[in-house]
C-alpha cells in the first residue's frame, strides 16, 4: 500500500515518487525497499524494488520511466516499464508497463493505466499467494476541495481486473484523504477478490526530508485493532 509506482511503473518519473528511497514492514511478515532516482538530462528515472516474505516469496524488480509534457495543456506525461524476478514456483519473471497523466503543477489530478502479465499477491490475513494473469489496472487521484491555504480534501482510487485460472477477479481500493503540508490522513474501502472486502486507514507525517507512514487494513472477520494488518513505512526524499 506504500508505493504507487509498484502498481504502475510510470509513476517512478512523476513528481510523486522520483528522487526518493523508502522501506516498509507489515505485521504479516512482509517487507521491502524501494528507491528511484531522476535522470534530469534525459527526462527519465530509474528505480529498484525489493520484496521479502519468508512465508510466500521474494522478488526484485527494475523500473524505468520517461517523462514529457503535452503541448497544449503542458501536463506531465509519464511512460514506464518494470521487470520483476521472483523465486515463486515457475513464475520467475514478470513484467508490466504503464502510462500516467498528471496536472502541472502537480496536485490537482492524476490518472494512470497499466498492464501486468502476472501479478503475484499475498492474500491479506491468510498469507496465501494469489497469481493473477493479464491484469489491467486504472489509477486516479483528484483534489476535491481546497479547505484552506494549506489543506486539501482529495479522492484516490485503484481498480484492477485479472484472471485466476479461468475466473475473472476484480479488485479495488478507494478513499478520501485530508492533507496539509506536513501530514495526511485518509480512510476508505478495499476489496482484494470477488468475495472479501475491508476498510483501511492510512496517514503520513513529513519531518524535514523524511516521510513516516502508517497503513492499516481490516476485514469482516478481523475487526479489532489487534487483528488488523499494519504497515509502517519510512521514506527519504533526496
Amino acid at each position: 500500500m506504500a508505493y504507487l509506482s509498484t502498481e504502475n511503473p510510470s509513476f517512478v518519473v512523476s513528481p510523486l515518487d522520483y528522487n526518493k528511497a523508502g522501506m516498509y514492514r507489515q505485521t504479516n511478515g512482509a517487507g521491502g525497499f524501494q528507491g528511484q532516482m531522476n535522470l534530469d538530462g534525459i527526462y527519465s528515472a530509474v528505480g529498484i524494488d525489493l520484496y521479502n516474505n519468508t512465508i510466500a516469496f521474494n522478488a526484485a524488480a527494475l523500473q524505468f520511466a520517461t517523462h514529457s509534457y503535452t503541448s497544449r495543456s503542458n501536463l506531465h506525461v509519464g511512460l514506464g516499464a518494470r521487470a520483476e524476478f521472483t523465486n515463486y514456483e515457475n513464475h520467475n519473471f514478470n513484467y508490466s508497463i504503464g502510462l500516467n497523466v498528471m496536472s502541472n503543477p502537480a496536485g490537482r489530478f492524476l490518472a494512470g493505466v497499466s498492464y501486468k502479465n502476472e501479478d503475484l499477491q499475498v492474500t491479506p490475513f491468510e498469507n496465501e499467494v494469489t497469481v493473477l494473469s493479464n491484469v489491467m489496472s486504472a489509477q486516479i487521484g483528484i483534489a476535491v476541495a481546497r479547505l484552506s491555504r494549506r489543506s486539501n480534501l482529495s479522492f484516490s482510487g485503484i481498480y484492477k481486473r485479472g484472471f485466476e485460472g479461468e475466473e475473472k477477479v476484480r479488485q479495488f481500493q478507494t478513499g478520501l484523504n485530508f492533507s496539509s503540508r506536513k501530514y495526511m490522513v485518509g480512510f476508505g474501502v478495499r476489496a482484494w477478490d470477488n468475495a472479501h472486502m475491508g476498510a483501511f486507514v492510512r496517514g503520513y507525517y513529513i519531518f524535514r526530508k523524511f516521510v513516516i507512514g502508517y497503513a492499516g487494513l481490516a476485514s469482516d472477520q478481523n475487526r479489532s485493532l489487534q487483528q488488523w494488518n499494519h504497515e509502517i513505512s519510512l521514506q527519504y526524499k533526496f
